[in-house]
C-alpha cells in the first residue's frame, strides 16, 4: 500500500509469514471503509457502498440500512451475500420498534447492540418469514452530530455469532458509514435548494415572458413537483368547503371537485407546508380514492398572497418515503410564486367574465327593451297620425301600458342585478310568519294561474316564524310561482309548502309543469340563461331569486324535476332565534 508523506513516495510491506499488528489492520480498515464510503455523494450510491463494505467486512449475510426520522423509521435498502440490493423505502412508526427491544435499545443507548433472534411474532407479515432465518443479529447506530441518523442492521443465519471481537470493527464502519450518509444528505440538500432556486428564477422568467397564464401555471407545477422529488401534482383552487383541481399533472381532470380533508384545512389555516400520509390526505371521502389513489405520500402547500389562501400544492409519492426538509423547503420558493401566478390567473378570468358579461348585458338590454319599445313606437305613430282614434284606439294604449310593463320589469331586473353583483342591496332582516309568507305569495299568484285554469295553493305548513326580509321572499317566491305558471302547458297547478328543520325552514314551490332537463339543473340559475329561448323574459328571474335567498342567509336550488311530471323548487330561510328556542 503507497502513502504520500512530506513528498515523497513510501512503500510499506509485510515480511512474508508475519501477521500484521491489530493496530496495522485498523489502520488498514480505516483507509478500505473511507476510501470506498467517501467516493460519492450520491445518497443511494452511499447507501449502496455502505451495504456492500458491511457484507464484505463483518462476513454478515445480510445488511439492511434504515433512515431514522421524529417518529418513524423508513427502511432504505436491503441487501445480502447472494442477492442483488434491493431499495424498499418503506416507512413504519418508530412506536412499532417497541416490540424489537434490541433495536430500539441501539437507537437508545446510541450504542452497538448484539442480539440472538428477534420476535418475529410481533414483527410486520412481510418481515416474519426472513426474521425466521436469523440467528444473530448485530444493530449499529449511525450517529451523526450526537444524534442516531439512521441504522445498519446486520445479520447471520447460522453461527459463528457476532463477537465483542467484531465491534472496534463495527464502531469503524459505523461511523464513517454516518459521516458519509449525512454528507450525502446535506448534498442532497444542497443540491435541491439550488435547484428549487433555479426553478424559481425559471418561474420569475415565465411570468415575465409568457402571456397565456395557463402555460405559466403548467410549467410552475411541472417544476414543483421536480423540486419535491415527487411523482406527480395537482395545483387546486379553494371553493368553500371543496377544492376544484385546476391544473395537474396527472390524470386527475381539471374541474373535478373534491372535499377538504381536515388535515389539508389544518395545512391552509396555519399557511405552512404540511406532509400527509394517504388517509390524512385522502380522509376516506368517497370517490377520493379512486381518483388520487395509489400514492403513500403527499405534499401539501398553501398558496397565499397578503395574507388571502387561494388554493394548495398537492404533491404525491408513490413510495412510503418522507419528503426532506429540503425537498420542502425547495417547493416553498416555487409555491410563492405560483401563488401570484394563480393571483393574476384568477384576476385575468375576472376581468375577462366582467367584459363578457358586460358584453351579454348590453346585448340582452337592447334585446329585451328594442321589442316593446318598437310596439309603443309603432302604435305611437298611429295615434299621431290619427290613423286611429275614440274607442279603438283604446286597445293600443293597453298594448302600450303593459309593453312598457315589461320594459320597466326588464330594468329593474337589470338594476337589481347590478345591485347584487355589487353586493349594495339592502336587506333587512326581521321575523316573519312562514305561514303568511306563503298565504300572500300564493295570493298574488293565484289570479295568473286562474286565467289558464289552474290554481295556486298552499298545503302543509309549520307554524314558525323565519328571519327574512319579507319584500325580499316575496319576490323570490314571486318568481317560482311564476315560472311555475308560465311553463305549463296544461292548466297549472302550484303547491307551497314549509317544513321546519333544526336551524333553518325548507320552502317548496312544486309544480305540474314541462321540468327541466338533467343538463340543465344548475344552468337554470345562471345570468341570462332561458330554457325556452323562443319565450320571453330576461333570464335573470333564477339568477336573482339565488343571490337574495344568500344574500338573507338561505338557498336556493332544484330539490326534484322530471319530463312532463314537473319540478320542486327548494328556498331555504333562517329559522328566527325565537322559534329556533323552542
Amino acid at each position: 500500500m503507497a502513502f504520500k508523506t512530506s513528498g515523497r513516495e513510501e512503500r510499506r510491506t509485510v515480511p512474508p509469514g508475519t501477521r500484521p499488528s491489530p493496530a496495522e489492520d485498523s489502520h488498514r480498515l480505516f483507509l478500505d471503509m473511507a476510501t470506498s464510503l467517501a467516493g460519492s455523494l450520491q445518497r443511494r450510491e452511499v447507501i449502496r457502498r455502505i451495504l456492500d463494505k458491511a457484507l464484505s467486512t463483518l462476513n454478515a449475510d445480510r445488511a439492511t440500512l434504515s433512515h431514522l426520522g421524529p417518529d418513524e423509521i423508513v427502511i432504505e435498502a436491503t441487501a445480502g451475500q447472494q442477492e442483488a440490493l434491493t431499495w424498499v423505502g418503506r416507512a413504519y412508526p418508530m412506536a412499532s420498534l417497541e416490540a424489537q427491544p434490541a433495536v430500539l435499545q441501539a437507537i437508545r443507548e446510541r450504542r452497538i447492540v448484539l442480539a440472538g433472534r428477534l420476535d418475529d411474532r410481533r414483527a410486520f407479515p412481510e418481515f416474519r418469514e426472513a426474521l425466521r432465518q436469523v440467528n444473530h443479529l448485530a444493530v449499529i447506530p449511525l450517529i451523526a452530530e450526537e444524534e442516531p441518523l439512521g441504522l445498519l442492521v446486520l445479520s447471520r443465519r447460522q453461527d459463528p455469532p457476532f463477537r465483542e471481537s467484531d465491534l472496534p470493527a463495527m464502531n469503524l464502519l459505523g461511523g464513517i458509514a454516518a459521516l458519509a450518509l449525512r454528507n450525502a444528505v446535506l448534498f442532497h440538500d444542497l443540491h435541491t435548494t439550488a435547484t428549487a432556486l433555479g426553478t424559481a428564477v425559471d418561474a420569475a422568467r415565465e411570468i415575465a415572458a409568457q402571456a397565456d397564464s395557463h402555460q405559466a401555471l403548467a410549467h410552475v407545477l411541472s417544476n414543483a413537483v421536480s423540486a419535491a422529488g415527487a411523482d406527480e401534482g395537482s395545483m387546486l383552487r379553494l371553493d368553500g368547503a371543496e377544492v376544484v383541481v385546476q391544473l395537474s399533472t396527472g390524470t386527475v381532470p381539471p374541474g373535478s371537485r373534491f372535499p377538504v380533508a381536515p388535515a389539508t384545512e389544518e395545512a391552509i389555516q396555519s399557511g405552512e407546508v404540511r406532509q400527509l400520509r394517504a388517509a390524512e390526505y385522502l380522509a376516506a371521502h368517497p370517490g377520493t380514492d379512486a381518483a388520487v389513489g395509489g400514492y403513500d405520500r403527499f405534499l401539501v402547500v398553501p398558496l397565499a398572497v397578503a395574507g388571502s389562501t387561494l388554493g394548495v400544492l398537492a404533491l404525491g409519492r408513490r413510495d412510503d418515503v418522507s419528503f426532506t426538509a429540503a425537498e420542502m423547503r425547495g417547493v416553498e420558493q416555487v409555491a410563492s410564486l405560483a401563488a401570484l401566478l394563480l393571483r393574476n390567473a384568477y384576476l385575468l378570468d375576472e376581468a375577462k367574465a366582467a367584459n363578457r358579461a358586460r358584453v351579454e348585458f348590453v346585448n340582452m338590454a337592447v334585446h329585451e327593451l328594442r321589442a316593446p319599445l318598437t310596439v309603443i313606437q309603432g302604435y305611437l305613430s298611429m295615434l299621431a297620425d290619427g290613423d286611429v282614434s275614440g274607442s279603438a284606439a283604446l286597445p293600443l294604449v293597453t298594448t302600450m301600458r303593459a309593453k312598457a310593463g315589461e320594459m320597466a320589469t326588464a330594468i329593474d331586473e337589470m338594476l337589481s342585478m347590478a345591485r347584487l353583483e355589487a353586493h349594495s342591496i339592502p336587506v333587512s332582516i326581521v321575523e316573519v310568519s312562514v305561514v303568511g309568507l306563503l298565504r300572500d305569495a300564493a295570493l298574488r299568484g293565484h289570479g295568473r294561474a286562474a286565467l289558464r285554469g289552474g290554481i295556486v295553493e298552499v298545503g302543509e305548513i309549520d307554524d314558525v316564524m323565519v328571519g327574512t326580509d319579507p319584500l325580499l321572499a316575496g319576490r323570490i317566491l314571486d318568481n317560482l310561482v311564476n315560472n311555475a305558471v308560465a311553463y305549463c302547458d296544461g292548466p297549472p297547478r302550484v303547491v307551497l309548502s314549509a317544513a321546519a328543520g333544526e336551524g333553518s325552514v325548507a320552502v317548496r314551490v312544486a309544480d305540474n309543469g314541462r321540468g327541466v332537463p338533467d343538463p340543465l339543473r344548475e344552468r337554470i340559475f345562471e345570468r341570462f340563461f332561458r330554457v325556452d329561448t323562443a319565450g320571453t323574459g330576461t333570464g335573470l328571474g333564477l339568477y336573482l331569486s339565488r343571490g337574495l335567498a344568500e344574500a338573507m342567509g338561505g338557498s336556493l336550488g332544484l330539490e326534484a324535476s322530471a319530463a312532463g311530471l314537473g319540478s320542486v323548487f327548494l328556498l331555504t330561510l333562517p329559522r328566527a332565534e325565537r322559534s329556533r328556542a323552542r
